[in-house]
């Protein structure tokens, strides 16, 4: 709470300091309006077995980071928000058709509206028939776990990150087909996704310490140990940066104030008027130019600068603007 409360400080004085005229020129001033992500494509339905069907969808031109929600609506179930294109609902029932739909937030957390809706069924229900060396009429191997060595890193092994927004590298055995991946130990409500060797991925809010979990799964759904990396999330690296190079514009406008904006002439006394004196047979006005009155000092910008010089002063304050700007979305996506 300390360095937004220094950061608003430092917004603040920016805005209200005085600034030799640069910002006092300035009136058109634009209001950006966040605008949605775009609604992803119908969702792609696979059957994998009798229990699991694995959706996956187009990001209809939404950009890397997009995080996407996609709903089972036949049992009201969901993936959550994420980052990817892939889902896997698990424990479904054989011979049971499902309805899915997905929908799209951006990173400044404005929803899309849903996909249009896709249906799928499970497979049969069967029975794996008994086989020699089996137990309990199941086939060899089916209750063994994964084999390894399972590795995981975010980032090639970093251990610090300035962005939410990072990359995972994974490695499993060659009898390791699915995996979930997830941000909570207890991996709620998380299915799971084809096993790749790396997935872009999302931490939670808030800087310090963040926890990725993992874990792997055979074609039979027997999932490996529970693996996990840390990796330290630093925002105030970002803000630190915006801070320093706000601080910097600053006095490159303070600067070319000074150099662009001449100093105000001293206040100097109007000279006495010549007594009038009319002219024997000429008609005189009694207000002359020597009699008219003047203002005292004209300490207007447009009376200073000349229109290159305008646009340049204007130029600074959108740049000025444009940083502020940037800080407060900073400041509110934090």
């Amino acid at each position: 709470m300390k360095w937004k409360l220094t950061l608003l400080l430092f917004l603040a004085c920016v805005i209200l300091a005085p600034s030799r005229g640069v910002l006092a020129d300035s009136t058109d001033i634009s209001v950006t309006v966040l605008s949605g992500a775009n609604v992803p494509g119908t969702p792609t339905l696979v059957a994998d077995s009798a229990t699991q069907i694995t959706a996956t969808w187009s990001t209809s031109g939404n950009p890397v980071g997009t995080e996407y929600y996609i709903e089972n609506i036949t049992n009201a179930t969901d993936s959550d928000w994420f980052v990817g294109e892939v889902w896997v609902f698990t424990g479904l029932s054989c011979s049971t058709s499902y309805s899915f739909s997905v929908k799209a937030r951006n990173t400044d957390l404005v929803e899309s509206s849903y996909s249009p809706t896709a249906t799928m069924s499970t497979q049969s229900c069967i029975h794996i028939p008994y086989a020699a060396g089996g137990s309990s009429g199941q086939s060899p191997g089916v209750y063994e776990k994964p084999q390894g060595p399972f590795l995981l890193s975010i980032n090639s092994g970093q251990v610090t990150t300035d962005s939410r927004y990072v990359v995972l590298h994974l490695s499993a055995g060659d009898d390791t087909t699915r995996m979930s991946i997830s941000n909570d130990p207890d991996f709620a409500n998380v299915g799971q996704q084809p096993y790749q060797t790396t997935v872009p991925w999302t931490l939670t809010q808030n800087q310090g310490v963040k926890t990725v979990y993992v874990k792997f799964f055979t074609q039979y759904g027997v999932s490996s140990n529970v693996i996990s990396v840390n990796i330290y999330y630093n925002a105030n690296v970002v803000v630190g940066e915006f801070i320093r190079v706000a601080k910097e514009i600053t006095a490159l406008l303070k600067q070319m104030s000074e150099l662009l904006i001449p100093a105000a002439k001293p206040l100097l006394p109007n000279p006495e008027p010549a007594p009038f004196v009319p002219e024997i047979g000429k008609t005189t006005s009694l207000f002359t130019e020597n009699t008219l009155p003047a203002p005292i000092c004209r300490l207007g910008i447009s009376d200073r600068l000349s229109g290159p010089t305008t646009a340049l002063v204007k130029y600074a304050n959108y740049v000025l603007f444009l940083t502020l700007f940037l800080l407060v979305v900073l400041l509110l996506r934090l």
